[in-house]
């Protein structure tokens, strides 16, 4: 049976080859006229194709598919000259600004976002929280919390598996260990705080489980409105690794780095 059909095929190929040398119809009369110009054989519908077998598709979109197989892929080459960026002048509506502050440096930049009124609310809820738990202010200063924000900008640019190893003799990393010392800087990290634990209460607790940050959050989020929109304008996310069990904040995220954190 295998063999009488290959052969049925193979002769109705042969046909179909032979009209078209010959131009003749199935009337055996050639005409020019009844032809078609506007049929494309790769614009069929997709319901015509799935209804269709494989021997009933038209022998012109065959050969579209096997001319596609064949085609060559391109080749693209490096040229040695003086690169022309294109024309990025912006063309969209312009928005009126909201602000008249300049943005000269990164960190003017920086401080539109983190004022200097949050570092020092940041600086009297670390030491309220440092007598609470040590009996003993801990005494920061605002510079001391700038420079730990700092530092852990340095420490997400260089990565390493610990904190200490910024310090070590074999790891040590200059532009944080030169700063503060380990032992201080722990000590500020044990006792970081943004409010007061006494005056909020449980109710407030159980409800908002950021109720620690929800006064920074906050000010980020007045402090973002009041940024003028500009035309060159990135926004991202990432996951902060944390596996610990002491929150009910934790996700997983497949496919991140991190998939369990923050």
């Amino acid at each position: 049976m295998a063999n009488s059909k290959h052969l049925f095929d193979h002769h109705k190929v042969l046909d179909i080859l032979e009209s078209i040398d010959c131009n003749e119809s199935e009337d055996g009369e050639g005409d020019d006229s009844e032809i078609d110009e506007d049929f494309r054989p790769d614009e069929l519908n997709e319901e015509e194709d799935s209804e269709c077998d494989d021997d009933d598709v038209p022998f012109a979109k065959i050969l579209t598919k096997l001319s596609t197989k064949n085609m060559e892929t391109p080749v693209f080459t490096w040229v040695n000259k003086k690169f022309k960026p294109p024309d990025s002048q912006f063309t969209g509506t312009k928005v009126a600004a909201t602000d008249n502050q300049k943005t000269d440096t990164p960190l003017g930049y920086f401080q539109r976002f983190v004022m200097e009124k949050m570092i020092e609310n940041i600086v009297n809820q670390t030491n309220v929280y440092s007598v609470q738990k040590n009996g003993v202010s801990i005494n920061t200063t605002s510079k001391e919390i700038e420079q730990v924000l700092g530092m852990y900008f340095y420490m997400g640019l260089v990565r390493m598996d610990g904190v200490r190893q910024y310090w070590a003799a074999n790891t040590r990393y200059d532009p944080v260990a030169s700063v503060m010392s380990r032992n201080r800087f722990q000590q500020i990290l044990r006792t970081l705080h943004f409010v007061d634990n006494m005056a909020v209460s449980d109710c407030t607790k159980k409800k908002d489980r950021l109720w620690k940050l929800r006064s920074w959050l906050h000010k980020m989020r007045e402090n973002s409105l009041k940024l003028t929109p500009s035309e060159h304008c990135s926004i991202n996310e990432m996951m902060c690794a944390y596996r610990g069990k002491t929150t009910s904040m934790r996700q997983y995220i497949k496919g991140k780095p991190h998939p369990w954190g923050f």
